[in-house]
């Protein structure tokens, strides 16, 4: 993994940079922005303690996907899909990586992407072949129960994080006809543990490699960006919802702003072509 150049939170930290995104103060700013939907007002003990007692009775991934997930997130509009398998994905150079199939994922609706774009980058922006999937996943999702090991979910963060920054830089390169990484983060990959309420967030950015030889020459930092204890206090679960829903927002500006960039750098010809 370190050797394909695909660093975990806190590892290597003085090979290949830099260890943080350029933009990570915009990203933390951004996601502690307060939503007035979970004022503590709004948000009240009783719904508190509703929390702690399905997070604590939930002994199976079903059922907190089904009951824990739901509270934390609340209502949103941006395109998503759940456990679906990443059949078109092209692999990552790190071989002990398996196929990707997260919790939840975020994405843009394929309608929303113009066809030539998805028909050059289709196996690094789209999971499946299924048009109804959203492409340009660049926000996940992870939960774990109460018996589950929390490394599976920081290395299935890891994997996430990986294909989503990847799928960004694609299009970020396409967009702006240049292959060198901007060291800047456009991926959110997420873990729930529930029994310990734990959610921890993560950021991926893309960085150029000093040393990669017969290696790729794009190599990729993970970055831890906050955690919570979601059933030790009322405002906890509310900084930690707040969070995450905010991290999703984040990052479907980042897809938007990508996928107009890259409508914008459309080649006039290729559409006359294709009339």
């Amino acid at each position: 993994m370190i050797d394909a150049g695909v660093y975990p939170a806190f590892s290597n930290l003085h090979k290949d940079g830099p260890v943080h995104p350029t933009n990570l103060s915009s990203i933390q700013e951004r996601l502690e922005q307060p939503r007035r939907s979970l004022s503590p007002s709004r948000f009240t003990d009783a719904d508190f303690l509703e929390f702690q007692v399905k997070d604590h009775e939930a002994q199976s991934h079903v059922i907190i996907l089904k009951n824990i997930l739901p509270l934390i997130l609340g209502s949103s509009n941006v395109p998503e899909a759940s456990e679906i398998l990443f059949t078109n994905i092209k692999s990552v150079p790190a071989d002990n990586f398996t196929q990707l199939k997260p919790d939840i994922y975020d994405g843009v609706d394929p309608s929303n992407l113009d066809a030539n774009i998805r028909n050059i980058l289709s196996r690094y922006i789209e999971p499946s072949k299924n048009s109804s999937c959203p492409c340009l996943p660049n926000a996940y999702i992870e939960v774990k129960g109460k018996n589950q090991s929390p490394q599976i979910g920081q290395y299935q963060a890891l994997h996430d994080g990986l294909i989503g920054e990847r799928a960004m830089l694609k299009i970020i390169q396409y967009a702006n006809n240049d292959e060198s990484p901007n060291n800047a983060a456009h991926t959110i990959a997420a873990i729930y543990h529930a029994g310990d309420a734990l959610l921890t967030l993560y950021t991926m950015h893309a960085i150029q490699r000093n040393e990669h030889g017969e290696q790729e020459r794009i190599g990729y930092r993970q970055t831890q960006l906050t955690g919570f204890k979601m059933d030790s206090r009322q405002d906890q679960w509310i900084a930690g919802a707040t969070t995450l829903r905010n991290a999703r927002e984040w990052a479907r500006e980042q897809h938007e702003n990508a996928v107009t960039k890259a409508h914008d750098a459309i080649d006039p010809m290729l559409d006359f072509g294709n009339g």
